[in-house]
């Protein structure tokens, strides 16, 4: 019994470690996203208030694009 019990001990260490792994490549890619997402909306904040008319609506507009996308989460 000693054996297998050591080959459930390995299994269930080996299954820790990928999850890790996975959450770690996870935590990047969110980090990524939400850093671009910043740094687009800081942009977008600035021709918002740049502009005015029918232009102001245009970044208005890609505002809401640039947050439906976020949420997503399909943009790395």
């Amino acid at each position: 019994m000693i054996p297998n019990q050591q080959t459930d001990t390995e299994l269930t260490f080996l299954i820790a470690i990928i999850a890790i792994f996975f959450a770690i490549v996870l935590i990047i890619y969110f980090a990524a996203s939400y850093t671009r997402y910043s740094r687009e909306l800081k942009y977008i904040k600035t021709e918002i208030r740049r502009s005015s008319g029918e232009e102001q609506q245009y970044w208005i507009k890609k505002k809401r694009e640039l947050l439906l996308s976020f949420l997503s989460f399909g943009r790395l």
